[in-house]
């Protein structure tokens, strides 16, 4: 969680994490209980667990979010949706909002394991960006890279190569997985990370 003074005083929270007692103080303090929020904006798509006490707790703000915020959390008032750009520039100069192309934004899939896309949030005067997961920059990138996202071309190309050469590899372990495990169950115990529960990434 981060939060932005804008020129005119007011804050933008971006992100919103679970409060307790102490830090439910300092940002009443800082915003004077709440007063001087003017936003409260969800860039992460998958980061949602900690909205609904966030809003019970300040329900006076305006609340902004990534459109699977909106499907979501819908006992929350959104007032805008991220995705239109005239939200995203809603707060320039002060503050820059941003997606990087060929995110899948609007609706990732799939939703148990595509967690890589957020709005970047970037305070022009600080010269901050905010970042609500991972974010990566290599000199030359390698091949994991491009499976995970990076666009400099060629990455479906070796996929695809990738995938025909390993073909009899994924056969053989097919029919050993198989003689194993004939009925084809996968425990959700063995897989917790890509098993997702509820809304969170964890």
């Amino acid at each position: 969680m981060s939060f932005i003074q804008l020129h005119s005083g007011k804050f933008l929270v971006i992100d919103t994490i679970e409060l307790n007692d102490k830090l439910r103080q300092e940002i009443n303090h800082l915003t004077d209980n709440g007063d001087k929020i003017e936003a409260v904006i969800g860039t992460h798509p998958f980061h949602t667990l900690s909205f609904p006490a966030f809003y019970e707790s300040y329900p006076n703000a305006a609340y902004y979010g990534t459109p699977r915020h909106l499907r979501r959390l819908t006992h929350i008032p959104w007032i805008g949706n991220l995705h239109d750009c005239d939200v995203r520039k809603k707060w320039e100069p002060d503050v820059e909002l941003r997606f990087p192309a060929g995110a899948e934004f609007i609706n990732p899939q799939p939703e148990s394991s595509n967690h890589f896309s957020s709005v970047f949030v970037y305070h022009r005067a600080s010269a901050t960006l905010h970042v609500d997961d991972t974010i990566i920059y290599a000199e030359k990138s390698n091949f994991l890279l491009k499976l995970f996202g990076y666009k400099d071309g060629g990455a479906h190309r070796d996929v695809f190569t990738l995938l025909v050469k390993a073909e009899r590899l994924f056969g053989k372990l097919s029919e050993r997985n198989r003689k194993r495990n004939p009925e084809g169950e996968l425990p959700t115990g063995n897989h917790h990370t890509m098993n997702i529960l509820e809304d969170e990434c964890g």
